[in-house]
């Protein structure tokens, strides 16, 4: 967490405030309680890897929010493979999770 905490301040973000907001929006989500869905179709012992696929040609904007998200989930294992700012066309990997 430690190395997210340093990014976010070199991109002038507050790791404090966008934790704050994670928590908060995942509260609001699940309000107080667990993921019904998930809960009743993963297994505890499911193994998933997410990638992270542009629709679209853009500018690379968040990936270190979406981050947080995932390290507030208990999710530290994953990779961001582009740089903010960048320009990706569509199709392209920004990012990948492992679960």
């Amino acid at each position: 967490m430690n190395q997210l905490r340093e990014k976010l301040i070199a991109l002038g973000l507050s790791p404090n405030h966008i934790f704050q907001q994670v928590k908060e929006a995942i509260g609001e989500d699940l309000l107080g309680g667990e993921d019904i869905t998930s809960f009743a179709t993963i297994s505890e012992s499911q193994i998933s890897t997410a990638d992270f696929i542009c629709r679209g040609e853009g500018v690379v904007s968040g990936l270190h929010v979406a981050a947080a998200v995932l390290e507030y989930c208990g999710i530290n294992q994953y990779e961001i493979l582009v740089d903010e700012g960048a320009n990706v066309s569509a199709g392209k990997e920004i990012g990948r999770a492992h679960v």
